[in-house]
């Protein structure tokens, strides 16, 4: 451990053993910590018999306690539905302890989360008030109390006051906090569903730096906020966004009008444009340029050297999953394949016309990869059976002599589907496989797993670790063995019923 990581948490020790004992002085017992944050240390505690969720204040939440106060007084002025905390000696926030539920960001269920997150600002919006602080890269300040969703974060400055009137004096305040910013409000938002909805991160702290920066930097991180949502499943919103003043109820409801509409289409929200630069036929040649990319001449697969984002090359997946069809291929005879999370099909074309498999299935959620395989498939002189469906994980019943899944277990774990538990992802591989299955797992230190497997609000029953993945492998399958690594953080395993 650094001295600086070191020094952290011994600070941090320190933080929560001065809060705990705040909490002393005034008769409650801790039972549990919460959290912790600049603004403060929050613990579930008891007091004569009653359950109390109480935030000791840091130096930083103190100085804008008069906002706190502010925001308070108005709530409680105005009968609000709103949950807000009590104020003791201007040292504790404190509020009854409620079995709350975090918010979950399934695009489905997120989606409904906006349109509540729209109902909440048009409430605060009627005593001038709007709340910018929605949460990014560790947590969400929302939280469900049964259907309703709640503010859980006061004590510091996530309040923006619309009417100049009502703003108190705070002096060492940052630029872009208190008075209400039209652009600064859209800035967070777009950051937000950046952060929470689509787990993104960078280099840069945006939500700090925004809060502090002028008026043409905070535009420049709007827009390019705005730009990175397109071809997600939120690409529309940000005009909305955009177009929107966010002080007004009119405002809040044109985003929600979008977040309704989107719902109402009931179509697939995890739908991105397939990652694919050429498909093009020339005499008896084939081009795939892609995700995957290779050639087919004469109805043999060549693979190419690069793909994969620049991480690593098709040629390199190729060479595994072929080598692991010999095994399987010199082990059984083998009559059918399930490619699952085909792409741009090179593993399905493979197990066809090198192979001879006589039926091959190729399964994507992306439409887009599934209509272009089967424009291939169409220009091929195949003898064999070879389909492409679009589904989920979740949706696949299909079962096949060799199952091949690769990368594909980081985005199942709980982006793209809701498992959250490498054991009942394998479980479900191995009731799809009759002999074999070809895996490649990205463990916990691949930089695209550890993006796509911490994303906050989705399920996580279990860890996503190497592992637990290997201890699943072993469990439902009778032989596991390795049958190639990419880059050191991606292992290939071929495992037998």
């Amino acid at each position: 451990m650094d001295t600086f990581e070191e020094a952290r948490k011994i600070n941090e020790i320190s933080s929560f053993g001065d809060s705990s004992k705040v909490l002393d002085k005034y008769g409650f017992k801790v039972l549990e910590t919460l959290g912790s944050g600049k603004d403060g240390v929050t613990f579930k505690a008891i007091k004569d018999e009653n359950l109390y969720v109480c935030k000791v204040l840091k130096q930083y939440a103190k100085q804008y306690l008069d906002v706190t106060k502010k925001v308070i007084l108005e709530l409680e002025s105005t009968k609000s539905n709103l949950i807000y905390p009590n104020i003791i000696n201007d040292q504790i926030l404190i509020r009854p302890y409620l079995p709350l539920k975090e918010v979950n960001t399934s695009p489905y269920k997120y989606l409904n989360f906006l349109v509540d997150l729209c109902d909440l600002q048009i409430e605060l919006i009627k005593i001038n008030l709007i709340y910018w602080d929605h949460g990014f890269d560790r947590h969400i300040n929302y939280m469900y109390n049964n259907e309703e969703l709640v503010l859980v974060d006061f004590g510091g400055n996530g309040f923006l006051f619309t009417n100049t009137l009502e703003v108190p004096n705070i002096k060492e305040r940052r630029q872009n906090l208190l008075f209400f910013n039209n652009l600064f409000a859209q800035c967070q938002l777009l950051l937000h569903l950046n952060y929470v909805a689509l787990g993104k991160r960078f280099k840069e702290p945006l939500p700090s730096i925004s809060q502090v920066c002028n008026s043409n930097d905070l535009k420049k991180i709007t827009e390019f906020a705005a730009k990175l949502l397109n071809g997600s499943y939120l690409s529309g919103i940000q005009s909305h966004i955009l177009n929107s003043d966010l002080k007004t109820q009119e405002g809040w409801n044109h985003i929600k009008d979008w977040c309704i509409s989107r719902l109402q289409k009931n179509n697939d929200f995890l739908h991105e444009p397939a990652d694919v630069q050429i498909v093009k036929k020339e005499n008896d040649q084939i081009t795939v340029n892609g995700y995957q990319s290779y050639k087919i001449i004469n109805n043999i697969v060549l693979p190419i050297d690069k793909g994969g984002s620049g991480l690593w090359s098709s040629k390199k997946k190729y060479d595994i999953v072929k080598t692991a069809l010999n095994q399987c291929c010199n082990k059984f005879r083998i009559s059918s394949v399930l490619d699952l999370g085909c792409n741009l099909g090179m593993h399905s074309f493979t197990s066809t016309l090198e192979f001879r498999v006589p039926e091959v299935i190729g399964i994507d959620y992306n439409n887009d990869y599934i209509d272009i395989c089967r424009k291939i498939t169409k220009s091929l002189e195949v003898k064999s059976k070879i389909t492409f469906v679009c589904k989920r994980f979740e949706q696949v019943e299909e079962i096949a002599d060799v199952v091949i899944l690769m990368g594909l277990i980081h985005h199942i774990y709980h982006r793209t589907e809701s498992f959250g538990d490498l054991n009942d992802i394998v479980k479900k591989i191995r009731r799809l496989t009759r002999k074999c299955a070809i895996i490649e797992f990205p463990d916990e230190t691949d930089q695209k797993a550890i993006k796509w497997t911490n994303m906050i609000g989705r399920v996580k029953k279990d860890a996503y670790t190497k592992s637990l993945f290997n201890k699943a492998l072993n469990t439902y399958f009778s032989q596991v063995d390795i049958i190639g690594e990419i880059n050191g953080s991606r292992t290939t395993f071929i495992c037998y019923t």
